[in-house]
């Protein structure tokens, strides 16, 4: 048995609204939830994990103390830093 529904515009541009805003906060949430156990997060990760651009990240770590590690070239931050740089800007 199949069921038809008659929709107007307004109502299928609502619903369309509706379901890609559920798909975007489903791709936000799995976003940071690869990086959950993890204590510790590369660069690029943690410009993913915190939703800004590398760059601006660079400009945390470079500008803002925000604090890195740094073992055999490769750059870590780790998620407690990361919390309490935040924390520090808080108003």
């Amino acid at each position: 048995m199949n069921v038809e529904f008659v929709l107007s515009k307004e109502q299928e541009e609502l619903i369309q609204m509706k379901i890609n805003s559920a798909i975007n906060s489903a791709v936000d949430q799995n976003k940071s939830a690869k990086y959950i156990g993890r204590e510790f997060l590369r660069l690029g990760e943690a410009a993913d994990y915190l939703g800004i651009d590398y760059k601006k990240l660079k400009i945390f770590t470079d500008k803002c103390g925000l604090k890195l590690s740094v073992i055999d070239g490769t750059k870590f931050i780790s998620k407690k830093n990361i919390e309490e740089f935040i924390k520090n800007f808080e108003q």
